[in-house]
C-alpha cells in the first residue's frame, strides 16, 4: 500500500492508501469527493465556532 495523491473533478487534492497499479472506480472518486466536501463543511463550521469564540 502506498499513499498517493488524488485529484477529484473539482480540483481538490486528497491522498488516499492504495496498492501500487491499483486504479479507482467512479465509485471509489465519488466516495472520495463525498468526504471532501464533508471535511469542506466542517472545516467551515468549525471557523465559525472560533470566530464566535473569540468575541
Amino acid at each position: 500500500m502506498a499513499c498517493e495523491p488524488i485529484r477529484l473533478k473539482d480540483g481538490t487534492v486528497v491522498l488516499a492508501n492504495v496498492k501500487p497499479g491499483m486504479k479507482l472506480t467512479e465509485e471509489d472518486r465519488r466516495v472520495l469527493e463525498e468526504y471532501a466536501e464533508f471535511c469542506r463543511e466542517r472545516r467551515g463550521q468549525e471557523q465559525i465556532r472560533r470566530n464566535r469564540e473569540q468575541r
